[in-house]
């Protein structure tokens, strides 16, 4: 049981790594076509875009803002699913 616990925790920490990598390559102005971008972007919007749909939905102020919250609620979900394995 302890493997499984481990190889999850590991592909959260993947997870989160791209999450980091997505924020910071949205800090500078790439192509959308550019090959890291669209794999950071590939790899993570399968989780943050329901997320951000759900926010929209119970909150649809939040799409004006110019920050997208559904990132750091995936990242403090993701921590705390880490501190529970």
């Amino acid at each position: 049981m302890q493997i499984i616990a481990r190889i999850v925790v590991l592909l959260l920490r993947m997870l989160e790594a791209l999450l980091v990598l997505r924020a910071v390559l949205s800090w500078f102005p790439l192509q959308p076509d550019n090959p890291l971008r669209r794999f950071a972007y590939m790899t993570t919007e399968p989780v943050t875009g329901p997320v951000r749909k759900l926010l929209y939905r119970l909150f649809p102020r939040l799409e004006s803002y110019p920050f997208d919250l559904s990132f750091l609620i995936v990242f403090v979900v993701i921590q705390l699913l880490i501190s529970l394995l």
